[in-house]
């Protein structure tokens, strides 16, 4: 009995076939990769509204800092005991994570890994103009997100405090009567786009933050009911 083998023809038609067909399907792949890695980073949010909820209730429904501080716009994912840590929220929500307090960590610098956008680490170095390696710093530059400047507009009231006013930061129940809290966010995904012009953040802070938008077309956002969403890119006066 006779076997007939593949002529090389036939292995190459072969070969072509599977070749078009990879290529149909790594775009799709791709986008469902990237709708995986927001999934992640909008669960991470959803952690830091617990966080953050379990704060205002501790201190009367007031935001952090509260007093005369305030929170930096350009946020990082990590804290400790020194530096201008006490202007980042990661400072203040660490023990609501259950994470050791900056007290306990003293002067070393710690990453909390929820507020640390997923879709910003595997970009960097790229992402960046500075190109920027954060195992080089342990994260100390990694300025992945923001926190709301103001609830309507300029200056109808400053969620995280107003430090060279003196301004403290509000209650969740003041920023409900400028605005439904399932409005207005909180925190955001922050990237150039996100700016008026990106040198306003200054020369320590925009050579690590993204250049474009890490999610595409949107960025991720907790708000001030604590749902998390996705918010269109639209210019930086809506941001």
């Amino acid at each position: 009995m006779n076997h007939r083998g593949f002529t090389l023809i036939e292995l190459l038609v072969v070969i072509a076939i599977i070749a078009i067909l990879a290529a149909l399907l790594m775009p799709a792949l791709a986008s469902a990769k990237k709708k995986a890695v927001q999934t992640q980073c909008l669960n991470n949010y959803k952690n830091v509204g617990v966080a953050l909820q379990l704060f205002v209730d501790e201190h009367d429904d007031q935001l952090p800092p509260g007093g005369t501080n305030s929170l930096y716009l350009t946020q990082l994912p990590v804290y400790g005991a020194g530096r201008d840590f006490n202007r980042d929220l990661s400072y203040y929500l660490a023990s609501e994570l259950s994470l050791p307090s900056p007290e306990q960590v003293g002067d070393t610098t710690n990453l909390i890994k929820v507020m640390l956008c997923p879709a910003y680490l595997k970009a960097l170095p790229g992402i960046t103009d500075g190109k920027y390696d954060p195992d080089s710093d342990a994260y100390s530059h990694a300025y992945c997100f923001a926190v709301s400047r103001y609830i309507l507009v300029q200056p109808s009231g400053f969620p995280f405090g107003w430090q060279s006013t003196g301004d403290a930061s509000l209650k969740l129940s003041a920023i409900a009567q400028l605005k439904p809290l399932s409005d207005a966010w909180a925190t955001a995904d922050l990237d150039w786009d996100a700016t008026a012009d990106p040198t306003s953040l200054g020369t320590d802070r925009t050579p690590y933050v993204a250049t474009a938008p890490v999610h595409g077309t949107t960025r991720s956002a907790l708000f001030f009911d604590m749902h998390v969403d996705k918010i269109k890119n639209e210019d930086w006066t809506v941001y």
